[in-house]
């Protein structure tokens, strides 16, 4: 009976330390709070034509160390591939339409475990910084979400 008050004891401590340190990174703007299911969406980002060279200068400053992830650019500068330890993601140029540019940022794959996703708050970091980003460039920036179709695989050992 001891045992299992001091699991639920440690659960309830892990708990609390998880969600201050979310609070934290969200009153600090580092995050937004967001749904369980952001990494399953793809964000298009509808920029002034134009601006893609400060798009590419500007993803060169993002605070990579920080989100524990690291980029490479593909493509001529028209691709970005963000790694982290359990996940992916890549934000690329889009044809441009109707004087606009547009770009679109998504989650390639990632990790869970016990039902969460692993590193999700550096996954969230790095999205937010680039919502900022394109912000920065653009304040008329549009974005436009729409769902993944997604595929999941089991392992068993």
């Amino acid at each position: 009976m001891g045992t299992w008050i001091l699991i639920f004891l440690i659960s309830g401590a892990l708990f609390y330390y998880m969600y201050q340190r979310h609070k934290k990174l969200v009153d600090s703007g580092k995050v937004i709070d967001r749904e369980s299911n952001f990494v399953e969406k793809a964000e298009d980002f509808i920029i002034s034509q134009g601006v893609p060279d400060e798009v590419q200068k500007q993803i060169q400053t993002l605070p990579y160390a920080e989100m524990k992830v690291s980029m490479r650019t593909e493509g001529g500068g028209q691709s970005f591939l963000f790694t982290g330890s359990t996940w992916s993601a890549r934000l690329y140029r889009k044809n441009d339409e109707a004087g606009k540019t547009i770009y679109s940022f998504q989650y390639l794959n990632w990790k869970t475990h016990n039902g969460g996703i692993m590193y999700e708050d550096y996954m969230n970091m790095l999205l937010t910084s680039i919502e900022k980003m394109f912000l920065s460039i653009d304040p008329d920036t549009q974005v436009k979400t729409r769902l993944l179709e997604t595929k999941t695989s089991h392992k068993f050992f």
